[in-house]
């Protein structure tokens, strides 16, 4: 999924829209941090950003179903990060999350949404898809499961809770991603 979060970034950069090395502020103007955080930080895990599941569990916000637009209020509001934006390294779904968010100001579109036209579309990826709607159904799709700790050795299924797309979300499928490898590869279909 932070493949074509990414991308969606480098397409606009490369089309004129953003520049990866603007404080991710000139974007989000309301977002409370005290120290500069690029785009390209956030992209590569050294904003020092905090994880946003952990800012979800100390402040009792729920997971299940959080809308994008909660999940910025909730990020917004930090002003300190863990560390020195690149200084350090630390896996952060936060960035990608602000990254998503910055594609729907500059585009008015979901990243959802404009990958489909931007990527998935042009790469012929016709079963690949952000799942921003968990309500949707999606032929083919195979469901997680994991042990169910009331029934011992019965399992439940364990779909994902989060209908914020940029960090994860990705549905797709072995063929599908044969055109987006080959695209790593050699640049064919986007440029």
């Amino acid at each position: 999924s932070k493949h074509f979060t990414a991308a969606c970034l480098l397409l606009l950069q490369r089309d004129g829209r953003l520049d990866l090395s603007t404080d991710i502020r000139d974007y989000l103007p309301e977002l409370a941090l005290l120290t500069p955080v690029t785009l390209r930080q956030c992209l590569t895990h050294t904003a020092g950003l905090r994880e946003y599941y952990t800012l979800c569990a100390i402040s009792g916000v729920p997971l299940a179903e959080i809308s994008e637009e909660r999940l910025i209020r909730l990020i917004a509001g930090q002003r300190d990060l863990d560390f020195e934006p690149g200084t350090a390294y630390s896996y952060s779904n936060s960035g990608y999350m602000l990254a998503a968010a910055v594609i729907r100001r500059l585009t008015g579109q979901s990243v959802t949404r404009y990958a489909a036209e931007h990527i998935f579309g042009p790469l012929g990826m016709n079963r690949t898809q952000f799942r921003d709607d968990l309500g949707a159904l999606v032929p083919g799709l195979a469901n997680g499961y994991a042990p169910d700790p009331g029934r011992p050795g019965g399992f439940r299924r364990a779909d994902p809770i989060e209908q914020c797309v940029g960090d994860g979300g990705i549905g797709t499928s072995i063929h599908d991603l044969a055109p987006w490898q080959a695209f790593l590869l050699t640049g064919k279909g986007l440029g």
